[in-house]
């Protein structure tokens, strides 16, 4: 080989290497520059989350009033699901990015981030915008190599973008199903909600007008001259002191005569009532005087049984 072509070909040799040095160098600064988490803030500073999804309207507007969330939907304020929302707000705050999926718009229209298909979640505090933020579509990646009880195992995957950034992040979180796709689903679905030791008296009435009374007396449970069985009523107390409704249903018109009411008398608070107003021979309305602005379908008499026991059920 001629010293001419020798020198040629370490020539070249060197060019390809200073290329692959100035690639790797161009890749690590590029991979430096994405971040590695999602912003984090203050969960307790939040006081004002607006939720715009594809799935429902109008927006969600959740407030927060001391300790408590509520939901904003067109002109009534509805008592919210607190716990729901802690959950986002834990799933968004600071989570750590798993990778970057794509940059631009055809990789945000991809993962659903883009501003058609994503649902937006702008966090407040006073007011000021904290950060904002594009989810998009959610994936469960399966690893033949992970086992969950003789069966493959995996992680749930969801895809965000951030304001004045076209990278889309992946993070380990199952934020959409949290988010819901019904604006309902950030209401509150508690019919009652007592301590059971509290409740002292317990009043039965149906449409015809017959009734009975349950009290507590020395410790004892009472049905008239009869004391009930304390196991039975220790049953039926827990069931009444948390009672949700699965399904919101529409608000009956005031005035409207309940076919069933129960009132509870609990001492320190003020008395539940409970209304039943009945659909079919299988369904009804139910409503509290707590919640005064939830009304739920109660589809096979599902709450009714829990509500509504015969006089010869408890003793």
């Amino acid at each position: 080989m001629s010293g001419k072509k020798r020198n040629g070909i370490t020539a070249l040799i060197l060019v390809i290497a200073v290329a692959a040095l100035i690639i790797i160098k161009f890749t690590r600064n590029e991979s430096s520059n994405f971040r590695k988490a999602l912003p984090s803030f203050n969960e307790e500073s939040v006081n004002n989350i607006k939720i715009k999804s594809p799935y429902f309207e109008p927006l969600a507007d959740l407030v927060k009033q001391g300790d408590d969330w509520f939901v904003n939907i067109d002109d009534k304020r509805f008592p919210a699901n607190g716990q729901k929302i802690k959950m986002i707000l834990k799933e968004l705050n600071g989570s750590k990015v798993k990778s970057v999926v794509g940059t631009g718009k055809p990789s945000m229209s991809k993962y659903n981030t883009d501003d058609s298909l994503a649902t937006t979640i702008e966090l407040m505090k006073n007011g000021k915008t904290l950060a904002r933020y594009a989810v998009g579509r959610f994936d469960y990646i399966q690893d033949r190599h992970k086992m969950n009880n003789g069966r493959p195992g995996g992680e749930p995957i969801t895809y965000v973008s951030l304001e004045d950034d076209k990278n889309v992040y992946s993070i380990n979180s199952m934020l959409p199903l949290q988010i819901g796709r019904e604006i309902d689903d950030f209401r509150d679905k508690t019919l009652i909600k007592t301590d059971k030791s509290a409740i002292e008296k317990i009043n039965f009435t149906n449409a015809a007008g017959d009734s009975f009374e349950l009290e507590k007396i020395d410790g004892k449970w009472m049905l008239g001259n009869m004391e009930a069985d304390s196991a039975k009523m220790d049953i039926y107390l827990r069931k009444l002191s948390k009672i949700s409704g699965a399904e919101f249903g529409h608000e009956v018109a005031k005035g409207a005569k309940p076919s069933s009411s129960i009132t509870i008398y609990q001492s320190g608070n003020q008395p539940i009532t409970v209304n039943l107003f009945a659909v079919d021979s299988v369904s009804n309305i139910v409503g509290s005087s707590q919640y005064p602005d939830s009304f739920f379908n109660d589809k096979n008499n599902n709450i009714a049984k829990k509500l509504f026991v015969n006089e010869d059920e408890l003793l």
